[in-house]
């Protein structure tokens, strides 16, 4: 028997990890070191039955890099041309008629070997594979524990084999959840320039993909209550959207303020777009218990479907008097100041209102106005999408001057323009 795992290498004595190929023996396969955290996996290469000898390949690699080479988000023919320097061997074992096969060590340059002994471009392995540590609910509470604060974490189905996420989605993943959190925690808190409650990144884990976060309280003792009800609420909202149920899902959605719906179509818009579930799992500081709630793949793409298809509120805004600060007919667009409230619209005019503003109107603090604006006020928006539209439906000029100089009451009259 061909004794691999006494090669004199680095890590060596080495132990069996598993194999991929087996022919009259081991022809591809992997082995570890028994004290050091390195891999090897070895290639059968050659076979001269003429000069009765055996070559194979083997590189060798950390952990991480192993586990990308086995669940194939590194091909096999890259484990090997990507190698770095003095990590590759060739290994020819010579049968002598007695005793057992001698092996020929030689390091060699992953540029040096030829390309017949490199697997095709395309071959892979694709094995179930944990990228990163892995998590388990306990976790969560024996961390907020120890760290005397809320421990949460959302947990993602992983792509493939791969237990990975995208840069970019996770990214959108903690902007969305920190989001949400201040948004609930602005619903049941008093207005105020800072927030009592932050979350902190600490990390991923595995099964699926695991974001791994923390609240940070800049008080030296966390409010857990107020930290309690945000994740109950936050709770709730995975609850309904996990109902399958329309009425339900925007009922609860409907129970909060426009800034609180907006993050949470942020948090379940990139988990929709890869087919990727969702969890929560918290564990709030003092309590010594955690609390999951998960929506499938299915339930999280069909919420997201129904918030995106929820038709705007419908509102309109009577302005008595205000000023025209700007008009463009090529563009339909306008400018009001509403004098009385001091809020200043921004939007398009409707077809009929465009017709008329060619006639033109006065544009400035003096051009006084009075006006009728439709507000569509969507249920939800994403990130970097704009929230409320204004659309103007009726605009009167007022004939009237900021100060009379014949002594009148200054109110003037409404000419329809």
């Amino acid at each position: 028997m061909i004794d691999f795992e006494s090669l004199p290498l680095f890590g060596s004595p080495f132990e069996h990890v598993e194999t991929y190929v087996y022919y009259g023996g081991r022809r591809t396969f992997s082995m570890k070191s028994t004290w050091a955290d390195v891999y090897y996996i070895v290639n059968t290469v050659d076979e001269d039955e003429d000069e009765e000898t055996l070559t194979t390949v083997l590189v060798a690699m950390g952990a991480e890099r192993f586990r990308a080479v086995r669940s194939g988000l590194v091909t096999f023919r890259n484990a090997f041309t990507e190698a770095r320097e003095d990590t590759v061997h060739v290994v020819t074992w010579s049968f002598p008629p007695r005793g057992d096969p001698v092996p020929d060590v030689a390091a060699i340059s992953a540029g040096a070997l030829p390309d017949e002994w490199l697997p095709y471009p395309e071959a892979r392995l694709n094995l179930p594979t944990e990228t990163a540590v892995s998590f388990t609910d306990t976790e969560i509470v024996r961390l907020a524990r120890d760290q005397s604060r809320t421990v949460f974490a959302l947990e993602v189905g992983g792509v493939g084999n791969v237990t990975q996420l995208p840069v970019r989605t996770s990214g959108e993943l903690q902007l969305a959840v920190d989001g949400e959190i201040e948004a609930l925690y602005r619903e049941i808190s008093e207005p105020s320039v800072s927030r009592d409650i932050v979350p902190m990144f600490v990390g991923v884990r595995a099964a699926s993909f695991v974001l791994v976060m923390s609240v940070e309280s800049p008080g030296l003792v966390e409010p857990a209550d107020i930290t309690a009800t945000v994740f109950e609420r936050f709770e709730d909202l995975i609850r309904a959207a996990a109902s399958n149920d329309r009425d339900v899902l925007l009922e609860e959605l409907r129970g909060h303020d426009s800034r609180v719906r907006n993050r949470f179509k942020d948090l379940l818009k990139p988990l929709a777009t890869i087919g990727s579930g969702l969890a929560l799992i918290s564990s709030v500081a003092y309590t010594d218990k955690s609390s999951r709630v998960e929506a499938t793949p299915d339930q999280v793409k069909f919420a997201y479907s129904q918030i995106e298809q929820s038709v705007p509120q419908i509102d309109h805004a009577e302005i008595s008097r205000g000023a025209l600060i700007g008009l463009n007919v090529r563009t339909s667009s306008f400018e009001i100041n509403d004098l009385a409230t001091t809020q200043t619209y921004r939007g398009h005019m409707d077809g009929a209102v465009q017709e008329l503003a060619k006639g033109g109107f006065v544009v400035g603090e003096s051009g006084l106005v009075r006006a009728r604006i439709r507000l569509e006020i969507p249920f939800a928006t994403g990130a970097g999408e704009t929230g409320t539209r204004y659309f103007l439906e009726q605009l009167v000029a007022l004939d009237e001057e900021l100060s009379s100089p014949d002594g009148d009451d200054g109110k003037g009259q409404a000419r329809d323009v």
